[in-house]
């Protein structure tokens, strides 16, 4: 893949983390981690629209930079497959 960084080439990925401590994602890491676990590709300035109008991921300010951890990406990625199913259409 193209643009993925070397945390996610390294380690497995695992749904939940037994360390206290997340790591947290810049926006780029974000969308390759979108694309990598959850098949959805978005591009970082999607993200950047979405932090300003609302209905993307949590996340938090590190200065100036949004950070994401990938339990809050998980979880917005899955609810984006919830909406997509939840109104019936089957195409």
């Amino acid at each position: 893949m193209i643009g993925i960084t070397w945390a996610f080439q390294k380690r497995p990925m695992t749904t939940h983390s037994t360390n206290p401590i997340h790591r947290y994602l810049r926006r780029m890491e974000a969308t390759d981690y979108l694309q990598y676990r959850w098949g959805l590709r978005y591009a970082p300035s999607t993200l950047a629209k979405l932090a300003c109008i609302g209905g993307g991921p949590r996340f938090v300010k590190a200065g100036r930079w949004p950070m994401y951890r990938a339990e809050d990406l998980d979880a917005w990625a899955f609810s984006r497959f919830h909406q997509l199913t939840e109104d019936g259409c089957d195409g």
